[in-house]
């Protein structure tokens, strides 16, 4: 299915926002080479950076200071000096906002606007097929692979990309994404009656993590980037946000450090601006992008049908597949329409009409995950998110303006317990701590929208998630079933 809708976003001229004073996420520049370090003395720094800490709250982190190497006090610098304090209480206040009510706070019903595949005309979707074919070969379309996790769960300290999932040919996740962009592009030129070396080379944007740059690119490089051009293959890294605890205070992982997480797949809409690569991708005619998760086995990447339909017809700016939960407690967010939280100084009566967002599982109050529609016998929350999206590049490059002007909207809230420093502990000693680590997923930034459309598939031929070890096996067989 596809879920597709309309943005309207205010617009911010680019002349507003002054490039000198741009952030990153909460951490300014975080994540780009080639920034210029102050000279400062240490001492300076240090009392700067303490008292802008103690007038945010912020203090304790200085707790062990006096112990720290001089080596240890530029790191935990470093990271202070790049902390937008302004903004981290922006996203914490916001994020916890919109969970004060508990599970599922908010919701006024679940997204109904679905167009199901199976209720289109074979014509029809062959007029969708063809302009998506159009769109690629015609170098108007390309691809957003978001790749930053780590195979932990699968028994790897790899990038996801790099598993394999058991295949006789033991090719990586990676892999066979290359080959069935490979294939995409021969099909293209047959559908345009184009020469295939006339077709312009379907670009690939892989958006990673700190964690799994260096062996994505390793992995590329060994095997000759799977016969893609390397000029077509475009590597960024997502961005970076601090932990907190229950009450809003940073977390030290170290005593000369704080803990920091991935700022989730949302982390996109900023790590394309701040890598210059939405001004390329306009530079070079790129007018839209067809994004999925590398853990997805399945994944129809640059799905013809898919960006044909968002880009001819529906003229959308966001568009989503989705498909039907299997079960009440899947553990898969679900869209909804969501309630702003209530306005302080009007009352709740004045709160934004529902709009359109992404809840992971987590949020989803048990009860009304398991609440059924009686007309159908289906559950009402039954769209699960398999983030895989459509954006218009124009969109992208909307939000990304306004994100970088000031703007924020709420991050889901993962409460996790997570290494830290406990007390005057002896240097080098560690213990675990409750925390709330913050993270946008692409759904969340869709917030605001106004409904326009959706569209359904069906869960083996699009999505499987290749996530936990026990799911391997059936990875192998659903992928080897789709070779068929």
């Amino acid at each position: 299915m596809f879920i597709l809708r309309q943005l309207e976003f205010k617009q911010v001229p680019i002349a507003s926002c002054n490039l000198s004073l741009l952030q990153y996420r909460g951490f300014k520049n975080r994540g780009f080479p080639n920034r210029a370090m102050a000279t400062v003395d240490l001492d300076q720094r240090a009392s700067r950076a303490r008292a802008t800490a103690e007038s945010n709250g912020q203090g304790h982190v200085f707790n062990h200071w006096d112990l720290l190497t001089e080596f240890e006090k530029n790191r935990l610098l470093k990271d202070l000096e790049d902390l937008d304090y302004g903004y981290l209480s922006r996203v914490f206040s916001a994020s916890m906002a919109a969970t004060s009510g508990g599970p599922s706070f908010g919701i006024v019903q679940p997204a109904t606007d679905v167009l199901q595949l199976k209720d289109t005309p074979p014509a029809q979707a062959a007029e969708w097929i063809q302009h998506g074919y159009r769109l690629i070969a015609e170098g108007r379309a390309a691809v957003l692979l978001l790749a930053g996790g780590q195979g932990t769960r699968l028994g790897s300290s790899l990038p996801k990309g790099c598993y394999d999932i058991g295949l006789p040919s033991h090719k990586s996740l990676f892999q066979l994404q290359a080959e069935r962009l490979l294939r995409l592009q021969r099909l293209a030129a047959a559908a345009t009656g184009t020469a295939t070396s006339a077709v312009k080379p379907l670009h690939w944007y892989i958006m990673t993590s700190t964690f799994t740059h260096a062996d994505t690119l390793a992995h590329f490089e060994a095997h000759n980037f799977f016969g893609l051009a390397r000029e077509q293959v475009t590597f960024f890294q997502q961005g970076f946000l601090p932990c907190f605890t229950e009450d809003g205070k940073l977390i030290l992982e170290t005593q000369g450090s704080l803990a920091k997480a991935p700022d989730g797949n949302g982390g996109v809409y900023l790590s394309l601006a701040r890598s210059g690569i939405l001004d390329a991708m306009a530079a070079a005619g790129i007018e839209c992008l067809d994004c999925y998760c590398v853990d997805n086995s399945l994944a129809r990447l640059g799905d013809p049908r898919f960006i044909g339909y968002c880009h001819g017809v529906a003229n959308a700016d966001v568009g989503a597949r989705v498909v039907a939960k299997a079960y009440p407690e899947e553990k898969v967010g679900v869209f909804a329409l969501r309630r702003a939280a209530p306005d302080s100084t009007t009352g709740p009566d004045t709160a934004s009409p529902g709009a359109l967002t992404v809840l992971e599982y987590s949020e989803l109050d048990p009860d009304l995950a398991a609440s059924t529609d009686p007309s159908t016998g289906h559950l009402y929350f039954n769209w699960s998110n398999i983030c895989m999206h459509y954006f218009s590049v124009n969109w992208l490059r909307n939000v990304a303006t306004q994100l970088l002007a000031g703007g924020s909207t709420p991050y889901h809230v993962a409460r996790k317990r997570i290494p830290s420093v406990i007390g005057p502990v002896s240097v080098g000693s560690a213990g675990c701590r409750n925390s709330r680590r913050v993270y946008r997923s692409p759904g969340q930034k869709l917030r605001g929208v106004r409904e326009r459309l959706g569209h359904q598939r069906t869960q083996p031929q699009e999505s499987t998630p290749t996530d936990q070890g026990s799911q391997r096996s059936g990875s192998r067989h659903q992928v080897g079933a789709l070779h068929l």
